[in-house]
């Protein structure tokens, strides 16, 4: 099935626009959808950061510290929120509250994630209960850092609150203070130091050196240590932390380092007890969950927005790109019936050429020349055969006309000879045009084909001017400018000869009997110039332009009754335009008629 031009480029356009489209429909809507996961999902943390921070604000400083109080402090936290849930790094649910009570819902991660729950989908965050190291030591001002090294030398740094000391005779006024807690022989020393290096005050308390109940039965059940006792007190990240000794099964006597929510630390370096971090399986997270339902709803309602729209848009860019092709090579459809109108008949027809001068215009323009030049063309065949029925017209007539009159009653051989002689010199006549027309169509069909070559010129025209009969051939006279040498020229000779023969024709023809026909042959730079000048009336000026035409003959000069059918001007012209130079016509000034021509020298 053939398509129309304007239909295969609406599917090109409507392919094209969708291989935009769709990657574009596609990565829109992931960014999108991702910006509102990303979204959701720190609305969520940011519920759980909350809850922990609730959490921890709870806990008195001294129960966390002095372990003072024998209930766990994980079962005193009441939070105003209906999903959220305590877990352990391993999976172990501490506490839970509305839809983490579930059993299949345990999962703690840096990463929230959607979990489906009773037919609804949730967006669960966690974080973890500490969720930040507090402020390193090294980071303290160099004054405080003295302090604490003149205050308490064995002491290992815990953490640093930073705090605004008022006055008390003038609570408007104040200065920066650092508040720092430290772990120094069984005591907590705390110093409220300026930043500028003043110590303010500094307390001690003294920690207990038995192991509270509640974190013994924890260490029981959690990870089986039997019998406790406490070694040491040390701090990490802020928490203080108790060494405890005791047995476990399988294991014998070990130590474990422990907080008071139950998390253990294990030491950075196995070589090393001094630096502690978490144990990620004992870690406590917060976990809490939002109803997604809304996150869910934007997404869905996200895509099918994009999906309608950008197929709208598709269809819209689609629909304007056929419109618009439509238009732009409607033109081109009045070009194709323009040309489709155009018949021999109506050669003289022309196609419309927009004033806008488009691509389109100039088409139009070109395919205009191309019929100008059709036209004239065909004009000028239909001229050329004309004149050639009308010249051999003549003779056939003539030819006729004689045997006819022969034919008529008996003649005598005399008279029959006569007969014979005119049409023989009719047919010679008629044999002449024919050849002439026959070099016509050959240079027209371009089957002459130039076969450029070197060749010498004297030795050329000394072969043709003895072709004539020697009455003819005694006028001619060769004159060579430069001394006689031989004058080696590039053409075609074959070609070359006929022309110089149609020249030297016309010249003996138009001039007067006895008067001589000259060739002058010289150098002209990297070309040799050839002339042949004769002794006739000439040519009247404002005919010169038109004699190399076919079957044009001067008026009174040159006649078919002098021989001539008005074509040996017009065959020169053709071998002269085949080797691409122009044959120059002019009226002598001392009487005459000249033809020049030149050739380039060969090397």
């Amino acid at each position: 099935m053939k398509l129309s031009i304007t239909t295969r480029l609406t599917i090109t356009s409507a392919v094209l626009t969708a291989l935009v489209f769709v990657p574009a429909t596609i990565a829109l809507y992931l960014g999108v959808s991702a910006a509102v996961e990303s979204e959701n999902a720190r609305s969520t943390e940011s519920v759980a950061r909350n809850l922990a921070f609730m959490a921890i604000s709870q806990w008195d400083e001294d129960l966390m510290v002095e372990y003072k109080i024998g209930l766990s402090p994980l079962e005193t936290v009441s939070l105003a929120v209906p999903d959220w849930a305590l877990v352990r790094g391993d999976g172990s649910m501490v506490r839970s509250a509305g839809i983490f009570a579930r059993d299949d819902v345990r999962k703690a991660t840096s990463e929230s994630f959607l979990a489906e729950i009773d037919g609804s989908t949730y967006r669960v965050a966690s974080v973890p209960l500490f969720s930040s190291a507090p402020e390193h030591i090294d980071s303290l001002p160099e004054p405080v850092r003295a302090v604490i090294e003149r205050e308490s030398p064995d002491g290992v740094y815990m953490r640093a609150r930073r705090e605004f000391l008022r006055y008390r005779r003038d609570p408007t006024r104040g200065e920066p203070a650092l508040e720092v807690a430290l772990i120094e022989d069984g005591r907590i020393v705390e110093l409220t130091v300026l930043v500028d290096g003043r110590l303010v005050q500094r307390e001690e308390e003294a920690l207990e050196g038995t192991v509270p109940q509640d974190l013994a039965e924890m260490l029981g059940r959690e990870i089986g240590l039997g019998d406790p006792t406490f070694a040491s007190w040390t701090a990490s990240n802020g928490q203080l932390i108790a060494m405890i000794s005791g047995e476990r099964e399988h294991e014998g006597a070990c130590r474990v380092a422990v907080n008071r929510l139950g998390e253990r630390f294990v030491p950075v370096d196995e070589n090393d007890d001094g630096a502690l971090r978490v144990d990620p399986a004992s870690r406590l997270w917060i976990l809490t969950a939002t109803d997604a339902a809304a996150e869910l709803g934007a997404r869905r309602r996200l895509l099918a927005s994009l999906v309608s729209g950008a197929t709208i848009a598709w269809a819209a860019v689609v629909l304007v790109g056929w419109y618009v092709t439509r238009r732009a090579l409607s033109p081109v459809k009045r070009i194709v019936e323009s040309v489709e109108a155009i018949e021999l008949s109506r050669l003289a027809q022309r196609l419309p050429v927009g004033e806008v001068r488009d691509e389109l215009s100039r088409i139009a323009a070109t395919i205009n020349r191309m019929l100008d030049r059709i036209e004239s063309g065909y004009r000028r065949e239909r001229r050329f055969t004309g004149d050639a029925s009308h010249e051999l017209r003549g003779p056939l007539a003539k030819v006729i006309a004689d045997i006819d009159v022969a034919l008529a009653h008996d003649r005598d051989a005399a008279e029959y000879h006569e007969v014979l002689t005119r049409c023989r010199s009719y047919a010679r006549a008629m044999q002449r045009l024919i050849e002439s027309l026959l070099w016509l169509a050959r240079l027209d069909s371009r089957r002459a084909q130039v076969r450029v070559r070197p060749f010498e010129l004297t030795d050329l025209v000394t072969e043709v001017v003895r072709v004539f009969p020697e009455d003819e051939a005694s006028r001619v006279r060769l004159e060579l400018e430069d001394g006689g040498s031989a004058v080696n020229v590039l053409g075609d000779p074959d070609l070359i000869g006929v022309m110089l023969q149609n020249l030297l024709q016309n010249a003996l023809r138009y001039s007067p009997d006895g008067e001589p026909v000259e060739i002058r042959i010289g150098p002209a730079g990297d070309r040799a110039t050839i002339s042949v000048h004769d002794r006739g009336q000439g040519i009247p000026d404002d005919q010169i332009p038109h004699v190399f035409s076919r079957f044009y003959r001067v008026d009174r000069s040159r006649s078919r009754d002098s021989g001539g059918f008005g074509l040996g001007l017009a065959i020169v012209d053709e071998i002269a335009g085949a080797h691409g130079f122009r044959v120059s016509l002019e009226n002598a000034a001392s009487g005459g008629f000249t033809a020049t021509f030149s050739l380039p020298s060969a090397p």
